[in-house]
C-alpha cells in the first residue's frame, strides 16, 4: 500500500511513503531513510537526485512526492494515482470496524474471527508501482517478494556512489532468513551484485547456507523493539532494536535504507513503530 493523499491542494504537497504488503506477517518498505537528519531507526526518505527531472514540469510532482525515487510518471498520472487513493475508504463496515477482528467479531464461524478475515475484508491495495516485480526464483512461493520498480534502484545507487566512492550506493535490510536467500539472490541477479549492499538478520545459524560471491552479509541477530537505554549495547545480546542495529553496522550516515524485507514470525508487529520514528 502507498500513502497517497489529494484531498487538498496543502496534502497534495506532502510526500508519502511507500510501503508495499507482499502478505500477512511478510512485507517489504521501500522507504528512504534519512539517517543524517534525524535518529537511526527511523525509515523515511533521501533526497539523492537521480536525474534531470527536477528541471521538467511534466514529471517533477512524482519526483518530489517520492524523494526522488519515481522521475518518470507524469503529473496528470501521479494526480490519478492520489484520486484513487483519497477516493479508498478501509473497512467494509465503516460503522464496525472491528467486524471479523477476533475477539470482537459478533461472527460465530471461525473464518470470521480471523486475522486473514481481518485484514482481508477490510483492507485492499490502493497504488501499485508501474513497474513492480516480484524477486527470487520464478516468482513463486514463500521464498520471492514484490519490490516497487527495482530498476529505478540502480541508478540511485550510482549517483550515491559518484558522490562518495568509499561506500556502498544502496542498502538493503532483510530481517528473517531460516537458511533462505531466494529473495536475495533474485535482488543482486536483478540489480547488479554492486549495486546494493545486503545485510541479512535472523538470530539462528544459517551463514554456512549463505551464497558465495554475492554482496551479502549474515548476522546472527534478532529484532526486538526499541526500549529505554537502548543508547548504550551490552556485551553478549543476540536482540537489538533497529535503531541499534544501525548503529553496529556503522549505517548512521548513509542517506537511505533502500529496501527493508521483514518476515520474522510476527515480531513486525511488536517492531513496526520503530521503522518510522522512535517510540
Amino acid at each position: 500500500m502507498v500513502s497517497l493523499n489529494k484531498k487538498s491542494k496543502s496534502r497534495q504537497n506532502d510526500v508519502g511513503k511507500i510501503i508495499l504488503v507482499a502478505a500477512a506477517f511478510c512485507f517489504i518498505a521501500i522507504s528512504f531513510h534519512q539517517m543524517s537528519k534525524m535518529p537511526p531507526g527511523v525509515i523515511t526518505s533521501a533526497t539523492t537526485k537521480v536525474s534531470a527531472v527536477e528541471n521538467s514540469d511534466d514529471f517533477k510532482l512524482a519526483y518530489e512526492q517520492s524523494y526522488g525515487f519515481f522521475d518518470s510518471i507524469p503529473t496528470e498520472d501521479w494526480e490519478r494515482y492520489q484520486d484513487i487513493v483519497a477516493e479508498y475508504e478501509p473497512f467494509f463496515n465503516p460503522n464496525d470496524p472491528l467486524q471479523y477482528c477476533p475477539g470482537s467479531s459478533k461472527r460465530n464461524l471461525e473464518y470470521f474471527n480471523s486475522p486473514h478475515a481481518f485484514w482481508g475484508t477490510n483492507y485492499e491495495p490502493n497504488f501499485s508501482c508501474p513497474f513492480e516485480r516480484r524477486l527470487g526464483n520464478n516468482g513463486n512461493g514463500d521464498g520471492p517478494k514484490w519490490v516497487c520498480d527495482p530498476h529505478r534502484i540502480p541508478i540511485i545507487a550510482k549517483g550515491r556512489k559518484e558522490k562518495n566512492p568509499d561506500r556502498s550506493g544502496c542498502l538493503v535490510y532483510s530481517i528473517g532468513s531460516n537458511g533462505h536467500y531466494e529473495f536475495e539472490e533474485g535482488l543482486q541477479r536483478v540489480l547488479g551484485k554492486d549495486a546494493c549492499e545486503v545485510h541479512i538478520f535472523d538470530f539462528g545459524d544459517y551463514e554456512a547456507r549463505m551464497p558465495k560471491g554475492l554482496n551479502m552479509h549474515y548476522h546472527q541477530w534478532g529484532l526486538r523493539t526499541s526500549k529505554e537505554g537502548d543508547e548504550k549495547i551490552s556485551e553478549g545480546e543476540t536482540h537489538f532494536s533497529l535503531a541499534q542495529i544501525v548503529k553496529l553496522l556503522g549505517h548512521e550516515d548513509y542517506p537511505a535504507i533502500d529496501i527493508f524485507k521483514i518476515d520474522c514470525e510476527k515480531c513486525e508487529w511488536a517492531t513496526v513503530k520503530d521503522w518510522f520514528g522512535p517510540t
